[in-house]
């Protein structure tokens, strides 16, 4: 059974809050080849890490993902679940840092500038306690 206990409703709004200011911009890296979806910006290699380990989730469509929110934060969620149970970033930082960068790059110990203030914006919103956008 995995363990999901770093994956809280606080982690969540901080995450949403981060990725799309709780819900104002849903579109996001638009200049990527994989955009980034939903509050919490769900790109298609996560759906797909997602698809691939999680059979229960097979069979939804990226697109439901894309436009239906209480969908795009149960993959977020999954996602997380993923890299702290099969990828083994079992740390908030490391499971933060592998949302942020993907789970490669963080396995590989690589920590760019950007993926470690991303991992302090979404500590310090849920010290804070960020408000609920969803």
């Amino acid at each position: 059974m995995p363990d999901d206990s770093l994956i809280t409703e606080q982690l969540l709004q901080a995450l949403a809050m981060k990725e799309s200011s709780g819900g104002k911009r849903l579109l996001g890296d638009t200049n990527l080849t994989n955009k980034a979806y939903g509050m919490y910006q769900i790109r298609k290699p996560a759906y797909d890490d997602v698809v691939q380990r999680r059979k229960e989730y097979i069979g939804i469509p990226f697109e439901d993902v894309q436009r239906d929110q209480a969908l795009n934060e149960t993959f977020a969620k999954a996602y997380l679940s993923v890299l702290s149970n099969e990828y083994g970033l079992d740390s908030l930082e490391e499971m933060l840092a592998g949302f942020k960068a993907g789970p490669t790059t963080t396995r590989r110990g690589i920590m760019t500038p950007a993926t470690l203030q991303y991992i302090e914006d979404i500590k310090g919103l849920m010290q804070k306690g960020a408000p609920n956008g969803r």
